[in-house]
């Protein structure tokens, strides 16, 4: 075992995050009081690797030799996460702080959780863990590390490597798969051989994993801006029809990686959907096949992912407008600016004008959209009519269908910049009455 001391890490890290100083102050608390009582605790996993990486966090967990029963009994806020399983949350000031008794586990017949649950020792505890870097515990009142699986080595060498054999870490839960690749995404880290085709070999038990989890996993991807990376190993491990669905294939990773550094916002769990579906089936998107079809793709993806409603909407927002992307210049100004207004034009736009580049293909219609939306400007491009329904009833027109299509021309000709006054619009609506 090596022992290290990261006092100066920490201090560090304290000095410059207010919000990481508060969930290390609060956590060191709990610690203490499980010592004091004559118990061994220890932060451990993500924040001790952070802490080392110099990098923010934002929860902690803390492993201890107690038994739930005293976690409880020394501290007045607590709820049984998952009791059985020896992990008991201690609240503190509202933030709750996950305590695990120390244990080892064997057995895992549904290939994500285990058989059996046996109190262990810290070193059972950091054995049955799943990366090097993720197995390392800190004393905060000391200030030091202490490493059983060579997980400094590894964070130093940039590595991700799995504790022990990587064939029966993977097998034991199948989205360690998924967590290998969020892993080296957002750390920026590469899989370690073995660990790699481990993975590789694991691919096919994601099966037996909840959609919500890899929806989880790729939401933090996401969240780290790390998706284009993400991509490139789901694609290198041999995980995208698996994750993605049976039409999306290992090999179309690449690209749909490349059209997402088209993106200069960090892209969304919906975003990194349509790039794949495109690298997957561009041809198709571009030739407009998609365009009313849109929402039905969505929901086939929120279900294969547990897409949220929201997340849906969005979805189904930039493969419609993928879809009517090629026809767009072809119809009146008012027309398109329907499209230009809806919060997913750009993203689709950019992943088109990609995927076009990718295949030589011609992007100026693209490019003129883009000047257009641009010179149209926010007022014109709302496409706000100077007029209402109260205005047309006035002057005599029937409630129903013809008003509808009547405000909807107004709008269209106030784009286009045909109509720029309410005077005019009354005039319009009048010399339309009387040719009616």
């Amino acid at each position: 075992m090596k022992v290290v001391s990261v006092q100066s890490q920490v201090d560090q890290l304290l000095a410059t995050n207010a919000e990481v100083r508060k969930l290390f102050e609060l956590a060191s608390q709990i610690v203490q009081r499980l010592q004091a009582n004559g118990h061994e605790a220890y932060f451990v996993g993500g924040a001790v690797r952070d802490i080392l990486l110099g990098r923010g966090f934002t929860e902690i967990d803390i492993t201890t030799s107690a038994e739930p029963s005293h976690v409880r009994r020394l501290f007045r806020k607590t709820l049984p996460l998952g009791e059985a399983f020896g992990v008991i949350a201690v609240m503190r000031r509202g933030i709750p702080f996950e305590v695990a008794t120390f244990r080892s586990e064997t057995g895992y017949s549904d290939g994500r959780h285990p058989d059996e649950v046996t109190i262990g020792t810290l070193e059972e505890d950091v054995l049955r863990r799943d990366f090097t870097v993720n197995g390392l515990v800190l004393d905060p009142a000391r200030g030091i590390v202490l490493d059983m699986v060579g997980g400094i080595a590894d964070l130093e060498r940039k590595l991700l490597r799995a504790i022990g054999d990587p064939v029966a870490r993977m097998n034991e839960d199948f989205l360690r798969t998924v967590r290998a690749v969020r892993f080296a995404a957002c750390l920026d880290i590469d899989l370690e051989p073995a660990t790699r085709e481990a993975v590789r070999g694991a691919a096919s038990g994601l099966e037996h994993i909840s959609r919500e989890r890899i929806h989880a996993e790729l939401s933090k991807i996401s969240l780290s801006r790390a998706v284009p990376r993400g991509l490139r190993l789901v694609g290198e491990c041999g995980l995208a029809p698996q994750i993605f669905g049976p039409t999306i294939r290992d090999e179309h990773m690449e690209l749909a990686a490349n059209l997402i550094e088209a993106l200069p916002e960090s892209p969304g769990v919906p975003e990194m959907l349509a790039a794949t579906i495109l690298a997957a089936e561009g041809r198709g998107l571009s030739g407009a096949v998609v365009g009313k079809g849109g929402e039905s793709r969505a929901r086939v993806e929120c279900e294969r992912l547990r897409l949220s409603n929201s997340e849906r909407r969005r979805l189904a927002e930039i493969l419609s407008l993928l879809g009517v992307l090629e026809s767009l210049p072809d119809r009146r100004l008012g027309e398109r600016a329907e499209s230009y207004r809806l919060g997913g034009f750009t993203v689709a736009l950019r992943l088109e004008k990609a995927w076009r580049q990718q295949h030589n293909e011609d992007v100026g219609f693209l490019d003129d959209m883009w000047l257009e939306l641009h010179v149209i400007g926010a007022e014109r491009l709302a496409g706000l009519s100077p007029v209402t329904g109260r205005d047309l009833m006035q002057l005599g027109f029937p409630s129903g269908p013809e008003m509808g299509a009547t405000i909807k021309e107004l709008s269209y000709l106030f784009v286009e910049g045909k109509i720029v006054s309410r005077a005019e619009a009354m005039r319009w609506l009048e010399s339309r009455l009387k040719g009616a």
